[in-house]
């Protein structure tokens, strides 16, 4: 059996917004993110799979919600773990409860691309800016 391809989505989070990269084959995407800041995801690294969050009703079929799942027990502010968190469409921080959101056509591309689905083939890199601060 062949082995899968793997994927890769970086985050770079800054104070208000971040920037969401994924390049793969002839999808290129670099937009704009948001996510909840009382109920962040910490930084590192993720092994994630394509899927629809089954509590959402909204895709772009009608379907479930396109998402990216970041696995089991991630941590949130660094006091606890989440086995809910998400990359799903999204257009400000209000749209999170704790996960990544970015713009519906972006986030449903990069859906698209990652195959087969429900396959932990996806490394999500989450990243802070430097603090301009002392």
């Amino acid at each position: 059996m062949a082995m899968a391809d793997q994927f890769t989505i970086d985050i770079v989070r800054g104070k208000d917004y971040g920037t969401l990269k994924f390049d793969y084959g002839d999808v290129h995407v670099n937009t704009r993110c948001w996510w909840d800041p009382n109920n962040k995801v910490d930084a590192g690294t993720y092994t994630g799979a394509a899927t629809r969050m089954t509590n959402k009703k909204d895709g772009y079929d009608g379907k479930e919600r396109e998402a990216i799942y970041f696995g089991q027990g991630v941590w949130m502010n660094g006091t606890r773990k989440s086995n809910d968190i998400f990359i799903h469409k999204g257009y400000s921080a209000g749209w999170s409860d704790g996960c990544i959101v970015a713009d519906a056509q972006a986030v449903l591309s990069i859906w698209q691309r990652i195959n087969p689905k429900e396959v932990y083939i996806v490394s999500i890199n989450v990243s802070d800016e430097p603090s301009d601060q002392p």
